[in-house]
């Protein structure tokens, strides 16, 4: 019986024995030199181990160590496949390669101009770690002397005009890098157009602005083209490509929307600053 209970022991010991390995390395900076107290992982295992005063580290697994993932203060984290004797480099952490750990959120003020001379002022809102999404909200006010007159009836002009605009939309985003973002959505862009009105057609007198619909312009020409073409008044859907550059708990960014209908392109240009929080 007692020698039964022996060979049982040694075999569950040999057993164990042979079913560890010995994982063995060592972690340096991009210069070769050696980076004690670095942290040596086997990934799928929730046993962390220390590399020593040289760099090297050497400690037994059960599990088989496919990849190794190694990290340490100021230094970039590292997983790469394990070889016997392999030796980690590990890369300095910066501003530009750190990558977030929680999601940010960044809100600021931003200013567009149409080609039509509009220049909407709103805000920005976006909430990103790797990917993320934003909302952003701009517009100009009409005129404030708006007059009475009717549309359809004679309308004196001074061939003055004042255009105003809302853009409303939103997207997706995505880091590139620690500091840079790229986002692309749709917006809803609503132009309108507003032209001087004169008490007469004999008087320069101005009686304010009076607001002009498509149908309108379409149907009225100036200088051989209608009011539509000339001013580029444009509703509808626009697509939207920019970017985002943070550093640190502030941020830039930069972007155009592109509006297309029955052929007659336009664009807006948007730039706007913010914080990171």
């Amino acid at each position: 019986m007692k020698r039964a209970i022996v060979f049982s022991l040694l075999f569950v010991v040999t057993t164990v024995t042979f079913a560890q390995t010995y994982v063995t390395g060592y972690v340096v900076d991009k210069n070769g030199r050696a980076i004690p107290s670095a942290q040596v992982q086997v990934a799928g295992s929730d046993e962390v181990y220390t590399t020593n005063l040289d760099g090297s580290f050497f400690f037994p697994t059960n599990i088989f160590p496919r990849k190794l993932i190694v990290s340490s203060t100021g230094k970039r984290s590292v997983k790469k496949s394990y070889e016997p004797g392999m030796m980690l480099k590990m890369k300095p952490l910066t501003w530009w390669t750190e990558s977030p750990s929680r999601w940010n959120v960044f809100a600021g003020v931003e200013a567009m101009h149409t080609s039509n001379g509009c220049t909407p002022l709103g805000i920005r809102v976006a909430v990103a770690k790797q990917w993320g999404f934003y909302a952003h909200f701009a517009m100009t006010t009409a005129p404030d002397n708006m007059g009475k007159a009717d549309l359809y009836a004679s309308l004196a002009m001074s061939g003055k005009y004042k255009a105003s605009t809302m853009v409303l939309g939103g997207g997706a985003v995505y880091r590139l890098f620690s500091p840079i973002y790229v986002y692309a959505g749709v917006n809803y862009r609503n132009d309108r157009i507003f032209v001087e009105h004169l008490t007469s057609s004999f008087s320069s007198i101005s009686d304010g602005y009076v607001e002009i619909n498509e149908k309108w312009a379409n149907g009225h020409s100036l200088s051989g083209e209608t009011w539509h073409d000339q001013y580029h008044a444009w509703n509808g859907v626009a697509c939207e490509i920019g970017f985002m550059f943070n550093y640190r708990m502030v941020y830039f960014n930069a972007g155009i929307d592109t509006a297309f209908k029955f052929g007659d392109g336009d664009l807006l240009f948007h730039l706007g600053a913010g914080v990171k929080f």
